[in-house]
């Protein structure tokens, strides 16, 4: 009991506390067997943890190559550094030619040049922006031009307001915050007056961009275009000199981009490939209990990746066809030969989307491999997520065992113990009434001896009295 010291064995010379602890360990001998089925339960968690990971890493690999798009990336290029071209989702291969006759410009104002920082008197600046609503900026000739600046940019939108200092006067200065004819500004004034309305306060006037494309003639509002190419972003940053041809723009396969993801895919393969067969390859020692050696749901897992990666797809192409193969060491892992990816693409460019992302509502083997993965690790009911459920459900069968035995084994001790306690006092009680009875024992002899002793001598008295009489 907790908080009790007991000596056993004081009075029967036993060592009961020894035999007490030697009983409750045999009670306790399952536990052993009860454990290892723990360990082997917390190794198969972190097998399919592992094994989750690696299927999850094999569906991003997939996933960079699912779409046409992501199948076929497309590489950019410009013969000079007039036009900036960018290639995104929704391109297409191909060579354009580019010839800008102007790019897109946004107007800039000075006002009058003033001596002092200040306007020579009161005033109103009417401002309109592109097709924004008329803004009234109220003056005194006591108000900086700064003070000026911050109110139109705290009222007006599409226009930064700023002071100027030449060297010999200040300038308030007005610029269009965007490009083209449709964002430029005009003014009305009151009063003194800045001077945006004179002759020469326009620096820079409004323009939309103007250019040629393959011969169309193209105009915009801005430099960087998103909208003339689908999926290009083309940069305007220079006219096209006078006599010149114009700039190529060239789309065309990214080749060692799309190198890339297939070895990442190849990499990623082989890594949940190499975890699989860890388990289910017998290898001459008999596999132990903390393995899914013989496990259907691992075997199946293995033969549904390698099928998918052996199928044959759209286009009749096929992992081989791309230089995706079977390495010769037999351990079902992938080799990938860029020799023969570029060989195909060279004689069939769409050999590598109708391969990863399939064609005309067919899926690819991308596409294949993401689902699958899916319905193995989607939480809640994926194949190998029930999985673990079903280990850490076995797992809390062995600590509940556990818990019993410990129960049992603890109520067997306070059992014990409280049975050779009785005992020992049973035993004390015998021995107090065994020296009781012998205490008494030795008095009644003690007594019984005087008693004789005192009759003999008064008998021998009396004799005596009678002789001498």
């Amino acid at each position: 009991m907790s908080g009790t010291i007991s000596f056993g064995g004081l009075v029967s010379g036993l060592d009961t506390n020894s035999l007490v602890d030697k009983l409750v360990a045999v009670e306790k001998l399952p536990i052993t067997g009860y454990q290892k089925h723990q360990t082997d339960d917390n190794t198969k968690l972190t097998t399919l943890g592992s094994l989750i990971s690696s299927a999850q890493a094999l569906q991003t690999a997939a996933q960079a190559l699912e779409t046409t798009g992501k199948a076929n990336p497309l590489s950019a290029s410009s013969s000079d550094s007039a036009v900036g071209i960018s290639s995104g989702s929704g391109a297409t291969a191909g060579t354009h030619t580019i010839k800008v006759s102007h790019l897109a410009a946004a107007q800039v104002n000075s006002s009058t040049a003033f001596t002092a920082d200040h306007p020579d008197g009161d005033g109103t600046l009417h401002l309109t922006v592109g097709s924004n609503a008329v803004v009234d900026i109220d003056y005194e000739a006591t108000d900086s031009l700064e003070t000026i600046a911050t109110s139109i940019n705290g009222k007006a939108t599409g226009v930064v307001a700023s002071v100027l200092y030449d060297g010999v006067g200040y300038r308030l200065m007005l610029t269009a915050k965007s490009t083209g004819l449709a964002n430029g500004m005009s003014f009305t004034e009151d009063g003194s007056g800045l001077g945006f309305t004179a002759l020469g306060s326009q620096l820079v006037d409004p323009a939309d961009a103007s250019f040629r494309l393959d011969g169309v003639p193209v105009t915009r509002a801005s430099n960087h275009l998103t909208d003339v190419l689908s999926g290009v972003t083309l940069d305007l940053k220079g006219a096209t000199p006078d006599g010149a041809t114009g700039t190529t723009l060239t789309l065309g396969t990214d080749v060692a981009g799309l190198e890339t993801k297939v070895q990442a895919l190849v990499d990623a393969y082989n890594s949940l490939q190499k975890s699989i067969s860890g388990q289910l390859t017998y290898s001459g020692t008999k596999p132990g209990t903390d393995t899914f050696f013989g496990d259907s749901v691992i075997e199946q897992l293995q033969r549904s990746v390698q099928g998918i990666l052996s199928g044959s797809y759209p286009g009749g192409t096929s992992a081989a066809t791309l230089g995706i193969n079977l390495a010769t060491n037999g351990d079902g892992t992938l080799t990938f030969d860029k020799a023969a990816f570029e060989k195909t693409l060279a004689s069939a460019p769409s050999a590598a989307q109708d391969l990863f992302a399939g064609a005309n509502g067919t899926p690819g083997l991308a596409q294949a491999l993401s689902t699958l993965v899916t319905n193995y690790t989607r939480p809640v009911d994926g194949v190998l997520v029930t999985k673990q459920d079903e280990v850490k459900s076995d797992f809390k069968y062995w600590a509940d065992k556990i818990t019993q035995v410990n129960e049992a084994a603890a109520k067997l001790d306070a059992r014990l113990r409280a049975q050779f306690l009785a005992m020992e006092r049973a035993l004390s009680l015998l021995n107090t009434q065994n020296s009781l009875l012998s205490y008494l024992g030795a008095g009644a002899s003690a007594t019984a001896s005087s008693t004789s002793t005192g009759s003999s001598s008064s008998s021998s008295s009396s004799s005596s009295s009678t002789k001498s009489a």
